[in-house]
């Protein structure tokens, strides 16, 4: 990725290409992360509850 920037750092265009694709790979950690601390509790519960 940082070779891109580094290519393409003349054009506007590109510059708003690559500031999209770092915001795109934050939101996708970001979504990763979330959706393990939403599932990893309700996993958990569920666990105890079947050896129960």
């Amino acid at each position: 990725m940082v070779y891109l920037s580094v290519l393409c750092t003349k054009t506007k265009k590109c510059r708003q290409n690559t500031y999209l694709s770092k915001e795109l790979k934050y939101v996708k950690n970001g979504l990763f992360w979330f959706i393990q601390a939403f599932y990893a509790p309700k996993l958990r519960n569920a666990s105890k509850t079947l050896y129960l």
